[in-house]
């Protein structure tokens, strides 16, 4: 099911993702505070793939027995957040997607995607066609990571990617500047 995350929580959020976010920094810079993560990257935005962010919900679910968070305007007092428990997936998600894409909404840009117990973290920027998904390193050889290494585009198909001449490869290269060797 999908709940709404209060205010008070909403900053209490925030609170603990900026010990690993800069929440000063945008992509594609590194802006991930801890170096002992994995990253994945995936076209923007992430909350308008229903097929990919169910998967999401339902991999995370899965591998670490708990919901997913989703904070909007994260980083400033607008912040608002949605919260998923696990249960009604594909309700939840159409649910999330409607809220987010209402032209009355306040669910705005940057978006945060997490796990709430903070094994992976998924941003997303107003300003680019990439966002960046951060696992930590520990968690490598799990069901999860094999899903993000199918789902989403791996460092290695971001190398793929930046040998090609065009919008792709450009953004590819940009990105594998900050995050291939960190």
């Amino acid at each position: 099911m999908l709940y709404t995350i209060a205010p008070e929580e909403c900053q209490s959020f925030v609170r603990k993702l900026a010990r690993k976010i800069d929440i000063t920094s945008d992509l594609p810079a590194h802006i991930f505070l801890d170096q002992n993560l994995c990253y994945w990257f995936f076209e923007r935005s992430l909350l308008s793939d229903l097929d990919l962010l169910e998967s999401l919900l339902i991999e995370s679910h899965l591998q670490f027995s708990s919901g997913m968070g989703v904070l909007f305007s994260w980083g400033t007092r607008d912040c608002v957040g949605r919260f998923f428990d696990g249960r009604n997936k594909e309700e939840s998600v159409l649910e999330l997607q409607r809220q987010s894409f209402l032209s009355d909404t306040p669910l705005e840009m940057p978006h945060l995607v997490f796990s709430p117990t903070y094994e992976w973290l998924a941003y997303e920027s107003a300003f680019e066609e990439w966002g960046v998904l951060a696992m930590d390193r520990s968690l490598m050889n799990t069901d999860f990571a094999g899903y993000l290494n199918r789902e989403f585009i791996s460092i290695g198909e971001a190398w793929r990617l930046s040998k090609l001449e065009d919008f792709n490869g450009m953004l590819a290269r940009a990105f594998l500047h900050n995050y291939a060797c960190v």
